[in-house]
């Protein structure tokens, strides 16, 4: 009886956790409804880009490519502090958003991990509103 209750659990669990990429039509709709929106690209990135508006700016990789992770999670993990809220990752190609999604969905526990699929480069691409940095 134990062991099917904790497999159920663990089913249930398993069940309500995702990491998904969304598109940009998807993301406006968050949005509108005041989703947490993180980007994790470099300062050079972002002052050659813009950002999209109301997106919290956390730099995950340094200006040579390395990442601090651990002073990354400290910073993230005030901003987005129930790890059963949604939020959206974006990176300048979404590659970057994936890897940090991974991170945080498998390693740290959050259980609703959204990234831009494609990136800002998509967003610009798109002709949807940045603001410059």
């Amino acid at each position: 009886m134990f062991k099917v209750l904790i497999t159920t659990l663990l089913l249930f669990i398993y069940s309500h956790a995702e990491i998904r990429a969304i598109n940009n039509d998807e993301l406006q709709k968050y949005i509108g409804k005041r989703i947490v929106v993180v980007d994790i690209r470099t300062e050079n990135q972002w002052k050659k880009t813009g950002i999209i508006p109301g997106s919290y700016k956390i730099n995950f990789y340094n200006k040579v490519g390395k990442s601090n992770k651990k002073r990354w999670l400290y910073i993230f993990a005030r901003l987005v502090r129930n790890k059963g809220t949604s939020f959206v990752l974006v990176s300048q190609e979404g590659e970057e958003a994936s890897s940090v999604a991974k991170i945080l969905h498998d390693e740290i526990g959050y259980k609703s991990v959204f990234y831009l699929e494609n990136g800002i480069e998509a967003w610009i691409d798109d002709e949807r509103k940045v603001l410059n940095f």
